[in-house]
């Protein structure tokens, strides 16, 4: 199942060639290795050896007097090195052959898996699976064990479920270094009279207004951000009868749609952009437990399968009260720019509303409005350099000052001459440093 993309480069230092090449389909992490025979009349066959280490081969495979061979039960995550030896009727060995390497990526790692839902018969089904993989990642989803035809993205939509979309739901990923499973399968019910929320949906989530903030998780704990899935969820509506509406933008451009919770107090919705060519994003929110009903969780994912991606969104429900403050910060420059006195100003006011505004310290205006959350946070986010960079994170003035981290990127723009950078800029104490100033940490 699984192609190995590494061509090692030859070079011959002795009378055999030994190459690793693509092959069609071989299941597990692999290698298949090909060599020039050597024209001597006394070569009786051919010995692989190979191993973790280049001074010392652990494993060998008698290749007769075969001119390939495949390497199979590798582990992931793992770098091999592999000789090759001629060797005659007596079975003495000639010298190696050149010494190829091949370096075998870890197997995706599952960060969000599918979630059960209820829905009505004739409305659509998004189910996504979040992962991490250091190599190029592949999908297929299953119901009740058998392979969906076409299903082979992260995202599964299902436009209009009927009875027979009931069932148990998985899907399998894997990479060049091997396969993993999604651990729960999700299932599907379809409910014929469902069309309205829950009667206790106090219960599952809080009807009012949510802003968030989405991006790719590396790994747990860790974040990663890209300008292509980074992006903002500037008002989520949910009302008390469990009407949604839902407005997101990401790379500057807004997305909208409108829907309802459903029994299970999840969210789930296909968001539609304003623009014509950009692909549509699908969006799955739920109560997060681990925070009440102030927080939502769950995914955000286009639907290209050419170019598919998923983030991680958090959302929280704002508040119409709050401590008024304001604050002054001093922008730091990006590296190997002059500091310049950029300043930028985080004003909050007592029904929630805040404002931030300034320039940073390249001299670019940002400007942003919107609510603080219950909780006392808020998501930052600015798409920049004309929807080619952002700034993007959270900020908390729960214990009063400003403490979080934002994430700043600019690309390299080879035909402005610019040279991109991305900083980290963290509210915080720092030696020589007040709380009332960026920290630049590189």
């Amino acid at each position: 199942m699984f192609c190995q993309s590494l061509i090692a480069r030859i070079i011959l230092v002795c009378s055999v060639a030994l190459a690793i090449i693509c092959p069609s389909a071989v299941s597990g992490a692999y290698v298949y290795l090909a060599w020039t025979p050597n024209s001597s009349p006394i070569v009786a066959g051919y010995t692989l050896y190979y191993g973790t280490s280049n001074t010392q081969f652990t494993s060998s495979l008698n290749a007769g007097t075969n001119t390939q061979i495949t390497v199979t039960g590798l582990a992931s995550a793992q770098t091999y090195y592999f000789v090759l030896a001629s060797y005659n009727s007596a079975g003495v060995e000639g010298p190696y052959s050149n010494e190829v390497t091949n370096s075998i990526p870890p197997k995706p790692v599952i960060l969000t898996q599918p979630i059960s839902q209820t829905a009505a018969i004739g409305t659509m089904v998004v189910l996504s699976v979040v992962v991490d993989s250091v190599a190029p990642v592949y999908f297929q989803w299953y119901v009740g064990g058998v392979a969906i035809p076409g299903a082979t993205s992260s995202t599964l939509i299902l436009p209009q479920i009927t009875v027979t979309n009931a069932g148990s739901y998985t899907v399998g990923i894997w990479n060049d270094g091997g396969e993993v499973t999604t651990s729960q399968a999700a299932s599907i019910l379809g409910v014929q009279d469902l069309v309205s929320a829950p009667a206790d949906l106090a219960q599952a989530v809080t009807a009012g207004v949510y802003s968030g903030l989405f991006y790719d998780v590396a790994l747990p704990g860790d974040t990663f951000m890209r300008e292509v899935s980074t992006g903002f969820l500037s008002s989520l509506v949910i009302g008390s009868s469990g009407g949604v509406s839902s407005s997101i933008t990401l790379g500057g451009q807004p997305f909208t749609t409108s829907g309802i919770v459903d029994a299970a107090g999840i969210v789930t919705a296909i968001l539609k952009p304003n623009q014509a060519g950009l692909s549509n994003l699908s969006l799955t929110l739920y109560a997060d437990p681990a925070y009440g009903t102030a927080r939502l969780t769950g995914v955000v994912s286009n639907m290209d399968q050419a170019h598919p991606w998923g983030s991680m969104l958090s959302a929280i429900l704002q508040t119409n009260a709050f401590l008024s403050s304001s604050n002054l910060f001093l922008s730091p420059p990006p590296p190997g720019q002059v500091q310049g006195k950029w300043t930028c100003q985080l004003t909050v006011s007592t029904n929630g509303s805040l404002t931030l505004a300034g320039q940073l310290g390249d001299g670019t205006t940002i400007s942003q409005a919107g609510f603080i959350g219950a909780d006392g946070s808020f998501p930052v986010y600015q798409s920049l350099y004309g929807n080619t960079g952002f700034l993007a994170g959270w900020i908390t003035l729960a214990d009063g000052a400003p403490m979080g981290n934002l994430t700043w990127m600019q690309p390299t723009n080879t035909t402005a001459f610019t040279t991109g950078f991305t900083n980290t800029i963290s509210f915080g104490v720092g030696p020589g440093l007040s709380t009332n100033r960026f920290q630049l940490i590189q």
